[in-house]
């Protein structure tokens, strides 16, 4: 029995046990999606490749065929997995969604169909936006069928963005955890200083079609960058505090010097050049001594809306990716130059170094070791290089970014390192030949003022309304801890209580913190091991084969858990901001 769907591409037909199957003409050959013998074993090898599925597991199938396979996963599902699946044939996707079996999707939140046009950077953006960093480890990845064999090409781009994601996010985890209470100091010794600075909107597009070239320390930085010095007046120089000193050294002087790495070294590769008078740009994340001790001009962005808020002013954003390479690339398109060229942007390890010998400081060792998670990439020149997950990821977020600002000219002058995608890899000679010889005027003095919107009392006024609120978190906090032990109380040695009136209560206070925590979303920064610890945790997830006494004890521990967290983080809050904002 056939369905004629009049596509010239495939036909719906009836498989030998009796379920939908396609009958497919890709290049010119005919092949059925599946087993025209057995779709339910199609249907057993794609549930044995998830292998089964257990609650909370987040579900990412590669191909949805006629979702023939749909009435038998769901059947295993709980109402809090997650299933994401993604069709790479625009045919397939558009057909299915009219099919019967589309209301399986259309009719459960838990299932969601997405249409992949192997774009990477829009895989990247679905999954970031589906699945939540501490369900890292929660992900399985199945494919239907032989979409392996019909489909290889595209499946191969999907897996290489899916790993890529998978390990961005395991890369800005462990970033985040482990900078959570510097991020926080930082931004209260900073806020100050923002309010003296000059907000980046004062210079969006002050050098509109200007060649604007981004130096950043990788190991063929030393190839070149004393080419630079003779061309220098020609181009705007953004470069990045490692590479402050190699410019400098060879009679270069850089426009814009970018800082936004938090730690100490930070500090210590800029510490003697910071009365150069180079304009600083900087964030509320920045090390705050190179901040508090650069004598020239400042400028800032931000990427937190309660910076806006206190200083009383939307800032233009640069926070792009996780180094200053992103930030200074993000400058250059800010300032409107076009195009952009790299030098020194390796995003690998070239000759087996970790940064340019000329940008490495005396203490510092810069020849690599063996390192268990290296992987080899494509270089400029078409051959392998050696980078690590960290240095790829990096890369990964620029060549999004060059996507995303694409009407901009890149060019990778830097020679050797990993190729970056949607640049065009030319030597510093080249650029300089292609630039025409216009020297400009790259005085910026007029739009380095204040931002006159800042009220300085109005800072003060917003973080004594921090306190006050922090002040009552804590009598909430302290109040939920006690309502979770009543609550694990009553699961555990049958104490009689009201666990209507104690949920109703602990809504409240939940709803209490929401609201709080939206208006003074900085404290995030120490919020997030908390919420990692308690959202990630297995000991706290619901089974759905738990009674009701095993669900009620980790649900009371979960509370008492989330709560004690939140105490914590305030409790050590509240001085570092009497601290550094109140000087007390």
């Amino acid at each position: 029995m056939e369905h004629n769907n009049n596509s010239n591409d495939y036909t719906v037909v009836t498989s030998k046990d009796g379920k939908l199957i396609l009958r497919v003409n890709k290049e010119e050959k005919t092949v059925y999606l599946g087993s025209f013998y057995s779709v339910s074993r199609d249907i057993n090898q794609l549930i044995s490749q998830l292998g089964g599925v257990k609650p909370y597991d987040i579900i990412i199938i590669f191909g949805i065929a006629t979702g023939e396979y749909l009435p038998q996963l769901k059947e295993g599902l709980s109402k809090n997995n997650k299933v994401l699946i993604f069709e790479p044939d625009e045919k397939i996707f558009s057909d299915f969604l009219k099919s019967k079996n589309a209301k399986l999707i259309t009719l459960d939140d838990k299932i969601k169909l997405f249409k992949f046009n192997s774009d990477n950077n829009s895989l990247r953006e679905i999954l970031n936006f589906e699945i939540n960093d501490y369900e890292l480890e929660r992900i399985k990845f199945g494919f239907y069928a032989n979409y392996n064999v019909i489909y290889r090409e595209e499946l191969g781009t999907f897996v290489e963005g899916l790993k890529q994601t998978i390990s961005g996010g395991y890369v800005d985890r462990v970033t985040n955890l482990v900078h959570s209470k510097t991020w926080f100091n930082c931004f209260l010794k900073n806020v100050k200083f923002m309010a003296e600075s000059t907000p980046t909107n004062y210079l969006e597009n002050i050098f509109k079609k200007r060649p604007a070239i981004i130096v950043s320390a990788g190991p063929s930085l030393e190839k070149n960058v004393h080419k630079l010095k003779k061309i220098q007046d020609r181009f705007v120089i953004i470069t990045g505090g490692r590479t402050l000193r190699t410019l400098l050294n060879e009679g270069i002087r850089p426009d814009f010097l970018c800082v936004v790495d938090p730690v100490e070294n930070t500090y210590t590769l800029v510490k003697d050049f910071l009365k150069s008078n180079i304009p600083l740009v900087f964030y509320e994340g920045s090390n705050p001594n190179v901040v508090n001790e650069h004598k020239g001009k400042k400028i800032y962005f931000t990427g937190n809306y309660f910076t806006n808020e206190i200083l009383g002013k939307e800032v233009k954003t640069l926070a792009y990716g996780g180094s200053v390479a992103h930030t200074c690339m993000g400058l250059g398109v800010h300032l409107g130059c076009d195009p952009i060229i790299f030098m020194g942007q390796d995003f690998a390890f070239t000759n087996e170094k970790l940064h340019a010998n000329n940008a490495t400081h005396k203490e510092e060792k810069n020849d690599i070791e063996d390192i268990e998670d290296s992987i080899f990439v494509d270089d400029v020149f078409g051959n392998k290089v050696r980078t690590n997950p960290t240095y790829n990821e990096f890369r990964i977020k620029m060549e999004s970014l060059i996507q995303v600002f694409s009407n901009i000219t890149y060019i990778n002058a830097t020679e050797g390192g990993a190729n970056i995608k949607g640049t065009k890899v030319m030597s510093l000679d080249e650029v300089a030949s292609s630039i025409e010889k216009n020297e400009f005027s790259k005085n910026i003095d007029e739009y380095l003022v204040k931002n006159e919107d800042v009220d300085l009392e109005k800072i003060i006024n917003k973080f004594n309304e921090t306190l006050e609120c922090m002040m009552n978190i804590k009598k909430d906090c302290k109040k939920a801890i006690d309502l979770s032990e009543k609550l694990n109380d009553y699961f555990e040695k049958g104490n009689k209580v009201d666990i209507i009136k104690i949920n109703n209560k602990l809504d409240k206070i939940d709803d209490n913190l929401n609201k709080a925590f939206e208006e003074f979303a900085f404290v995030d920064f120490l919020l997030y091991p908390t919420t990692q610890y308690v959202l990630g945790n297995d000991k706290f997830l619901i089974l759905p084969d738990d009674s009701d006494k095993v669900a009620g004890k980790k649900i009371a521990l979960r509370v008492k858990a989330l709560y004690e967290g939140i105490l914590n983080v305030i409790e050590e809050a509240v001085p570092l901001i009497n601290k550094y904002v109140f000087n007390k």
